[in-house]
């Protein structure tokens, strides 16, 4: 069983932005969701002291935490993000972009979850490969999470 070729498709902010708290908070490895929680409560925790006690440092701290966490992301170049190219390789999903082609083999392929209209396959701890539902057909999708499925399990 196989897919069709996906792409081209780009990534835009805002798929950066939700991937960024996807993995970080919901599909990510146990310790790169503890620490980014870890860093949401630090942030949360200044924005609260400073309100409560009126020291501009304490919100600006809290603002500048939450900034990196989910501004960054947001904000990174997006010059690997256009023309991607998603296809079956005998040895895994090769991923191919204007300046660069990754073969992500089988055993390397993690948790795959498909959140809202996006699916996410993931590479390492902190990284996914990011599929929104506008580059494909909803079949093109379902045999694509299928394949990636039956690799998985043999």
């Amino acid at each position: 069983m196989g897919f069709q070729k996906i792409g081209p498709y780009e990534i835009t902010r805002w798929d950066l932005l939700v991937a960024a708290i996807i993995i970080s908070f919901r599909i990510g490895s146990i310790g790169v969701r503890l620490l980014m929680t870890l860093m949401l409560l630090l942030a949360l925790g200044a924005l609260a002291v400073g309100i409560a006690g009126h020291d501009a440092v304490e919100v600006g701290m809290g603002v500048f935490l939450l900034f990196v966490l989910f501004g960054v992301p947001a904000l990174r170049s997006r010059k690997n993000s256009r023309e991607i190219y998603l296809q079956q390789h005998s040895d895994g999903l090769a991923f191919d972009m204007p300046n660069a082609s990754v073969v992500y083999k089988w055993s390397t392929i993690g948790k795959v979850r498909k959140i809202g209209p996006r699916l996410f396959i993931m590479v390492t701890a902190r990284c996914a490969l990011v599929i929104p539902d506008r580059a494909t057909s909803p079949a093109n999708m379902e045999s694509l999470q299928a394949s990636i499925a039956e690799h998985l399990a043999a």
